[in-house]
């Protein structure tokens, strides 16, 4: 197995860019399903209580739980040696 881990020198700036006002729509979402943080909550657990989300915060946790599922995901594959084969 390889991995790569670039740096693009892309300077990126917090105060410019959205990241407050997602993190917050994030924490609002979790508040609302109920958990500490959207890392508790599981694909399906999301799905069976999205509707309880406005659009654009169900979109932002969406985001957060298939990502930390994904990143779940591949770390298991890894420990099984199936990485990468298995994974798109």
């Amino acid at each position: 197995m390889q991995r790569v881990v670039c740096d693009t020198k892309k300077r990126r700036g917090l105060v410019d860019s959205e990241y407050n006002t997602r993190r917050q729509e994030c924490e609002t979402g979790a508040r609302l399903l109920g958990v500490r943080a959207l890392r508790d909550v599981t694909p399906k657990a999301f799905e069976a209580r999205q509707h309880e989300l406005g659009e654009v915060t169900r979109k932002r946790c969406r985001h957060v739980v298939t990502e930390d599922q994904r990143v779940l995901d591949a770390c298991r594959r890894c420990k099984m040696g199936t990485w990468p084969s298995s994974v798109a």
